[in-house]
């Protein structure tokens, strides 16, 4: 399911008026408590992770295989991950609040051979 996020800012002066000196950053939104992990929520998931294995054959003592690994076959690209920073230190608004951070990484293999002995 989707990750929820908040709305992380600046504590408003009437709450603490020290927050400023030691930069309080807490669930409020220019001037609103905003409940934790209330404000949206980010992206659904979706990954299918395929694995194959050939064991070779070799004489007895040995034990061989060759394996692929393909990780997110079907190339989602989903964000993992949002800014969740709605005001800047200076209490003006972030004009990168609820912009994508992250990626889901793409398609990509590996190929491991494996001898034992």
């Amino acid at each position: 399911s989707p990750q929820h996020y908040s709305c992380i800012g600046t504590v408003p002066a009437s709450v603490d008026a020290y927050a400023n000196s030691y930069h309080g950053y807490s669930y409020y939104c220019n001037d609103t408590l905003v409940p934790r992990g209330s404000a949206f929520n980010g992206d659904w998931r979706t990954q299918v992770d395929v694995s194959a294995v050939v064991h070779l054959p070799l004489p007895k003592q040995f034990d061989a295989s060759i394996r692929l690994d393909v990780f997110n076959v079907l190339n989602s690209k989903s964000v993992t991950s949002f800014n969740e920073f709605g005001q800047l230190s200076d209490d003006s608004p972030n004009s990168n609040y609820r912009k994508p951070v992250a990626y889901q990484s793409p398609r990509y293999a590996r190929l491991q051979f494996r001898l034992g002995f």
